[in-house]
C-alpha cells in the first residue's frame, strides 16, 4: 500500500479529526483508510500548532560562540531571542535562543518538522544533554 499524500501540502498524512496533521486541509476519510493504517506514514508527535517543544537529540559546543543543542521541532515555532525553559531531569533551567540553524544556513524562525540546531544563551555543555527538553517559555 503506497503512503497516503495530503492533496494540499503533498505530506504523508495522519488522519486526525478529519483533518492533514501537516496544513490541516480537510481530509476524506474512507472506511478503507483507517486512522491506525495511516498513523505508521507521519511522525505523530508533530504539531504545528501550540507552544515550542524540540527533544535535545544531540549537544556540542562553537568556538567562541557557545552552546547548541540538535533536533526536530516537535511542536509550534520558536523565533531568535524567544525565551526558553530546558527541562530535564534535575530541574529546569531558563535560557534564550540566541541563533538558529538549518543545513548551515542561519534562520529568524523554526516550526514544527524542522530539523535545527539551536545556539542557547548561557549554558554549558554539562548542564544540557540528549533527551532533555527544550520548550517555549509561557
Amino acid at each position: 500500500m503506497a503512503s497516503p499524500t495530503c492533496p494540499s501540502c503533498g505530506s504523508p498524512v495522519m488522519v486526525e479529526n478529519g483533518r492533514c496533521a501537516f496544513c490541516q486541509a480537510p481530509l476524506a476519510v474512507s472506511g478503507a483508510t483507517a486512522p491506525n493504517a495511516v498513523q505508521q506514514f507521519a511522525p505523530p508527535s508533530l504539531t504545528i500548532g501550540g507552544a515550542f517543544s524540540m527533544q535535545v537529540a544531540d549537544v556540542f559546543v562553537i568556538a567562541k560562540r557557545g552552546t547548541v543543542v540538535t533536533g526536530t521541532v516537535a511542536t509550534g515555532s520558536i523565533s531568535v531571542g524567544d525565551s526558553l525553559l530546558i527541562d530535564r531531569p534535575r530541574g529546569t533551567m531558563d535560557t534564550r535562543c540566541a541563533a538558529i540553524e538549518m543545513f548551515r544556513k542561519q534562520l529568524d524562525t523554526a516550526t514544527a518538522g524542522d530539523n535545527v540546531g539551536l545556539l542557547l544563551d548561557r549554558v554549558d555543555k554539562g548542564q544540557v544533554s540528549p533527551g532533555d527538553w527544550v520548550r517555549g517559555r509561557t
